[in-house]
């Protein structure tokens, strides 16, 4: 089901706006905080995955990560550190 035009363009102001009040310091935060919102109403992980690689692509040089996400599973190294 596609959005009417003019549905598309008052969601596109609210997030803009959305950014806009998160600031620059928790505007990435906001949005991956949003898309995991939007990914549980969807609820069909292989549409999410879609969307997320959809959304990727075709973004201007320079945009790419400001952060990185760290591989944060326990290995038995560290359990046994823990004991």
């Amino acid at each position: 089901m596609a959005l009417a035009p003019e549905a598309l363009e008052a969601l596109w102001r609210r997030l803009a706006e959305a950014v806009d009040r998160a600031g620059p310091e928790t505007d990435r935060l906001m949005l991956a905080k949003l898309a995991l919102l939007l990914a549980e109403e969807i609820g069909d992980p292989a549409v999410v995955a879609r969307l997320i690689d959809a959304a990727g692509q075709d973004l201007p040089p320079g945009s790419g990560p400001r952060f990185v996400i760290a591989d944060t599973r326990a290995t038995a190294e560290d359990s046994e550190k823990i004991s």
